[in-house]
């Protein structure tokens, strides 16, 4: 009866619903197949991918909700006829359940057909018994991974195995109908996501070509440039009013330290504290790290005020510019850059669209640390007039705030997404 709810494995869940063990779906044919790929002998060999051919899924080519067809390994025809399982159609359900465990997938693609490698799970659903949409978003559901998390820390490689999998529970509402209306808001909300990311991809993309023409002089803003040429510079050819700077004649550059981190009194303090991996905000406005007083006067830290330019120096975050907008500490992996005279804004994004060339001409084969001395170093081509820097730096400000806002949307999807899946699959709003 709607409105009454009964205790099960998963939760609450409601009277005139069932709860039933993958096994059983299995066994009462809701579920046709329930396999992973080819292990031993008949896994391929690195030799045996080719450029094109048949996908071969592995639980990485995950994005999202869908494969990445392109990313993802071929193998072709004759290779995969020697498989014995794990051959994939359209609507198959993908579960990553080793090394990488949790994301799911629908396979689809144009040949409908393909294969999965042993790290993934195919569950091909009988449709006319259970609506596969309906089983998908279980599998992403909240009470599906409080089963499997259990299981996957068991094992020092991750992993979640079939037979394991097939004593979990799924909660199935009564009909087909009730099924298919919960799946329905659900992927209506998806390709609400779906949107704001594209249009967020579509502005990076626009982004992008914008600072290639205005950093580089290449398009003029109006009231800037009228008449001009260009000149032969370090740099390559330039706008007759633009110059090109050594970064050390024109800024300081320091980095700063870390503070003992086995003395639990140098943290948690109201010292705001920036290492490298906050710089992936680009525009730091806040930071979950607080070191304290004492932290900061014992240590090598120090202090960057707002519009100071900041650079990650190691690791994967190596050559990310940000700018800081808060007064914060930096550690040692971050070089804070207080430019003279010239726009602190233009010089982030001239250093963000220069990251790949000094990655490539200082690091080589990714390897290996940036420094002060690289980036005092480094030629740079400038607007002589200031206020053409800040004209240029204003446009692609107002481009990063409207990111910024379709990144804030996302955000607020994800969360109502998230919400309407832990009420729906558990019955406590009903649609039919």
């Amino acid at each position: 009866m709607k409105g009454k709810f009964k205790e099960s494995e998963v939760g609450l869940i409601p009277e005139d619903w069932e709860l039933k063990t993958i096994d059983k779906l299995i066994s009462e044919g809701l579920i046709i197949e329930h396999l992973d790929g080819n292990h031993g002998e008949l896994y391929p060999r690195s030799q045996e991918f080719v450029s094109e051919g048949v996908p071969f899924v592995g639980a990485t080519d995950f994005e999202g909700n869908r494969i990445n067809f392109n990313e993802c390994k071929k193998l072709t025809p004759e290779r995969v006829g020697k498989f014995r399982k794990g051959f994939l159609r359209n609507n198959d359900i993908l579960f990553a359940h080793n090394a990488t465990v949790g994301p799911v997938a629908l396979f689809n693609h144009p040949s409908n057909y393909g294969v999965c490698s042993t790290t993934v799970t195919c569950f091909r659903i009988n449709n006319s018994k259970l609506r596969y949409k309906y089983f998908f978003y279980n599998l992403k559901s909240t009470y599906f991974i409080n089963q499997y998390k259990p299981v996957m820390y068991q094992s020092t490689r991750m992993q979640v195995p079939i037979l394991t999998q097939r004593k979990f529970y799924i909660p199935l509402p009564p009909t087909l109908d009730e099924q298919e209306a919960i799946a329905t808001v659900l992927s209506d909300t998806d390709a609400w996501l779906e949107s704001l990311e594209a249009q967020i991809e579509k502005k990076k993309l626009i982004k992008q070509g914008t600072m290639q023409e205005l950093l580089t002089g290449k398009r003029r803003l109006p009231g800037f440039g009228e008449g001009k040429g260009w000149k032969d510079s370090e740099v390559g050819l330039i706008p007759e009013d633009w110059e090109v700077k050594r970064l050390g004649d024109v800024a300081i550059m320091y980095s700063g330290g870390t503070p003992n981190t086995s003395n639990p009194n140098y943290y948690n303090g109201h010292i705001n504290w920036i290492t490298s991996s906050d710089l992936n905000k680009y525009h730091i406005k806040d930071v979950e790290g607080r070191i304290s007083n004492l932290g900061y006067e014992n240590s090598a830290c120090k202090m960057v005020t707002p519009g100071t330019v900041l650079v990650a120096l190691y690791g994967a975050t190596a050559g990310v510019t940000a700018i800081s907008f808060i007064t914060s500490a930096i550690n040692q992996a971050v070089l804070a850059i207080l430019i003279k005279n010239k726009s602190s804004k233009f010089l982030f994004y001239k250093l963000t669209l220069m990251k790949r060339y000094i990655l490539s001409t200082f690091l080589q084969g990714g390897q290996g640390n940036l420094s002060s001395e690289i980036y005092k170093d480094l030629d740079c081509s400038f607007p002589e007039n200031l206020l053409e820097q800040e004209a240029i730096a204003n446009v692609l400000s107002e481009m990063d705030e409207e990111i910024e806002v379709l990144e804030q949307k996302v955000e607020k999807a994800k969360g109502i997404k998230q919400g309407l899946m832990q009420v729906l699959l558990t019955g406590k709003i009903r649609l039919v």
